[in-house]
């Protein structure tokens, strides 16, 4: 169930490193989602899209801790999935792949970005039924593999680069998620330009690099134009 209180910039909580047994031990940034959320307390929030998840715990134990209490930000934003609908992992995906092939802008990079692409515009199209999504058994370990594949490539740039690949997959999911709810364009873009501009202030310390790398993302999913 989507997250729907209300978030003033301040936590009582830190955002530590790895997993915890309780929310008095610690709390990762999934885990506090679960504990904003009022689920029972996991890494696994409901109220997060899978595919998110595996990107934001990656991301939480890789920053300094400044970053990682800065994170915390994004959490309204990601907090608002809705349930399972693959078009909206599969959107996280393709914005990974696009951030793995700005980094590397190889052959491969490139066929496997364009693979991802056409497998979403599949998903999309007119008649396409939740069956059709869920023929392919291995999606859901295809997307988290290409979540470790890009993270690890991001921790190869730095700090930096593992934030700008979670701002851009929490765009990606607002849009997505947005496009397949009927009427929710506006929320997707509002959530959008709020991810963006938190995304922007994490980033201080290397904002000007970074916020090319947000845009290029964004231009690809078609949400700012030239």
């Amino acid at each position: 169930m989507p997250y729907s209180g209300g978030f003033t910039g301040a936590s009582p909580f830190v955002v530590s490193i790895g997993g915890h047994s309780s929310a008095a031990e610690g709390t990762c940034l999934m885990e506090l989602a679960s504990v904003w959320a009022q689920e029972p307390f996991t890494a696994s929030p409901r109220c997060v899209n899978p595919t998110l998840a595996s990107l934001a715990r990656i991301v939480n134990d890789h920053v300094a801790y400044e970053t990682r209490q800065q994170l915390a930000r994004l959490l309204p934003v990601m907090m608002t999935y809705r349930g399972p609908e693959w078009t909206v992992d599969w959107a996280v995906v393709v914005a990974c792949l696009e951030f793995a092939h700005e980094a590397e802008g190889t052959r491969r990079s490139a066929r496997q970005l364009r693979r991802a692409q056409r497998r979403l515009e599949t998903m999309r199209a007119p008649g396409s039924s939740w069956l059709d999504r869920l023929r392919d058994g291995r999606m859901r370990f295809t997307a988290n593999l290409v979540v470790l594949r890009t993270s690890w490539l991001a921790s190869r740039h730095g700090e930096a680069a593992l934030v700008a690949l979670l701002t851009s997959a929490v765009a990606a999911f607002a849009v997505a998620q947005a496009l397949g709810h009927e009427g929710a364009e506006a929320l997707g873009q509002e959530s959008v330009e709020r991810s963006v501009d938190v995304g922007a202030d994490v980033l201080a310390a290397d904002v000007n690099g970074c916020e090319a790398l947000l845009q290029e993302d964004l231009h690809a999913l078609g949400v700012v134009g030239d």
